[in-house]
Parts: structure tokens; sequence; C-alpha cells
């Protein structure tokens, strides 16, 4: 999102040919030189004895060995998620498309941009993802790059949009670099595909195209300033979870058993309850989630791990499986824990910041 977040012939046989003068073929014997019946019924002649059989050396192996073939350089993973799609329009029609907050929320969500270099800009997009940033490069009307914050996390990234065409159409490019791991940059692939396809819609057909990313996962990522020891129980015991997630009715703490949490949201009640999928001592928690009483028909997936981090450890937090829940409530409810999740993440930052003295 703008703001809430591309494997002898053998050589031919050598034939020797005789010297001038010489006959290829042996001369026929005269009559003459025959010889006659008596001679001809004599026994041969005796064939003199054999020498001994001297065997020639073998050709001593060569001493030199063929090079041995350079090492394999490992593979790099990639540094930057990206994502392409070609337009129909022309370079500039686009870049109204990005750069215009009216225009922007025909597709994106809704934007706040300062369309200088150091201006501010923010995004909630349609998904329910909140992006915070800054303008980091503006050159209409080819590039856009723009520091990226997503709600709830620590780590700031970079996305970079270029538009490239002379002619009727054009071609647009996101590079989101500066992601944390591999998980990341597969997150982000997913949500640019999804964007990049909402905003060809929108030009193409001249329609606005909200309903897109329902079923992307959401995550958060957040140094927590603290060791993974110190970290586990506020994971895996229902006191812990109870100081930052909310009421917990009943967390079992092994594989196999069952999770109650119940919260007041926007006036109602609201419980979540399921199975704890699996539970890795001192790492990760995978809990089989479902909002009850909102017909999703199926259970979502939310997995807590601890990372190593230069603070001493950070919790990542996906929820996903959006797209296994009734269609109808998987776009309310992705949107819903886009909002959710990154506030209760921080209320648990809080809570385990060191304090100075």
């Amino acid at each position: 999102m703008l703001r809430g977040m591309s494997e002898t012939l053998g050589t031919p046989e050598e034939f020797s040919t005789p010297p001038p003068g010489e006959s290829t073929t042996s001369p026929e014997p005269s009559m003459s030189e025959a010889p006659d019946a008596e001679a001809s019924n004599a026994p041969p002649p005796e064939a003199p004895a054999p020498g001994p059989i001297v065997a020639e050396p073998a050709p001593a192996p060569a001493l030199t060995q063929p090079p041995a073939p350079a090492p394999r350089q490992p593979q790099r993973p990639p540094d930057a998620a990206r994502c392409h799609r070609g337009l129909r329009p022309p370079v500039h029609e686009v870049w109204r498309y990005l750069s215009r907050p009216e225009l922007l929320a025909r597709w994106f969500g809704t934007v706040d941009l300062e369309l200088v270099v150091g201006g501010d800009f923010s995004l909630h997009a349609w998904n329910g993802d909140i992006v915070r940033g800054r303008v980091l490069q503006a050159d209409p009307p080819s590039t856009l790059a723009l520091a990226w914050k997503p709600q709830g996390t620590g780590a700031e990234s970079r996305v970079t949009i270029q538009l490239q065409g002379d002619g009727p159409g054009s071609r647009i490019g996101v590079r989101h670099e500066g992601l944390t791991g591999e998980p990341e940059r597969r997150q982000a692939r997913r949500l640019w595909r999804e964007v990049l396809t909402a905003l060809r819609t929108s030009l193409h057909e001249n329609v606005d195209a909200h309903e897109w990313g329902a079923s992307l996962p959401i995550s958060v990522r957040a140094p927590l300033s603290r060791s993974s020891r110190d970290l586990w129980p506020m994971l895996s015991t229902a006191q812990g979870l109870g100081k930052w997630i909310g009421h917990v009715d009943r967390f079992d703490g092994a594989p196999e058993g069952s999770f109650r949490f119940t919260s007041r949201v926007q006036g109602r009640d609201v419980a979540e309850e399921g199975v704890i999928e699996q539970m890795t001592d001192q790492n990760r928690v995978i809990l089989g989630w479902e909002w009850m009483g909102e017909s999703w028909g199926g259970r979502t997936k939310v997995e807590m791990a601890l990372e190593p981090d230069p603070s001493g450890a950070a919790l990542l937090l996906l929820h996903s499986g959006f797209d296994k829940i009734a269609p109808a409530q998987a776009a309310i409810a992705r949107r819903h824990y886009a909002a959710t999740w990154p506030r209760l993440v921080a209320n648990l930052r809080r809570l385990v910041a060191p304090v100075h003295a």
C-alpha cells in the first residue's frame, strides 16, 4: 500500500596413401613361378619357435588433473518484494491516480499526502491496514518513494513506485525494500499484487475498486527489548495473555488445549475461542481462532513467534486464514483485526518496556 503500511564431432578418419610409383595391390605370380605338384604336397617348413612376447608399456597417466569446478556461490535471498503491471492509460494519467487523494480513494484508501520531499503521508487502506510515513522522492510523473511504517511495528521500510512508457499505455512497478525476512517479503508481494490489480480495475473500468485484500494475512512485528525467556510467559500462560489481549476465560497452555477470550468492542461483548494447535517452548504459539457468533463457518490462525532482534527479541504476530471463512464476513473480520492487533501489540510493548532509573 502507499500508506498503511518482479540454462564432437569426431575428427574425420584419416587415410594413408602409398608413395608415388607403388601399387596398392599385390602382383599375381607367373606360371613359371608356380610350384609343382610334388612340392605342393611336401609338408610346410617348420616354423621357427616363437620368441617371448614383450608387452609394450602402457602410457604413463597424465600428471595434470583437470581443474576443479569453481564452487557455487550461495544464492542470496531477494532484498525486496517487487510487483509490476501493464496499464492502458499513459503515464501522466496514472500519475494522477497516485498523487491526488480523491483518486487514491477510488482504489487504495483514505490518503493524506504532502507531495514534497519530507512531506507527511498517512494511509487507511480499504483492507484495514494503517500506514504512516513520509515522502522520500517525488518526481512527477515517474517516481514516488515513501518511507513506510505500518501501525504497530517498529520497522520502517521503503516503497518506490515507478511509471514507464512513452506511448498510449504504461507500466507501473513497485519495489518494497528494507523488509526483515522472507515471510514479510512474501506478504508484501501478495499485498502489492492486490493493490495494483485494484488500480488497474479502477483505471480500465472507471469504477471504484474498494473490495480487495480481504484474504491477506495481518502481520505485526514489534521489538520488545526483552529476552525470549522473559517474554515467553506473556504468550503461553493465561495470566500473561490477560495482561495485553483481554480477559482470559480459559487457556489450557498445551497443544490441543482450548482457549477463550472475552472483551467488549464498540459497546458489545465479544468472545473469541478455539484450540491451541502448536506450542513450542520459548518460541511459538499457534491458535486456531474464531470470533464466535459471527457466522464464520471456519477458523482462522493466529501465530505468535519470538524472533532474535538487536533489542533482545521481537514478536511477530501473524493472523491468516481469512480466505477460509464465509466471504461475507472475511472483509469485516480482516478490517477489524487489522486495527485491533497493532493496538494490542502496542499494549504488550508498553507492558514489557524496561524501566530506566
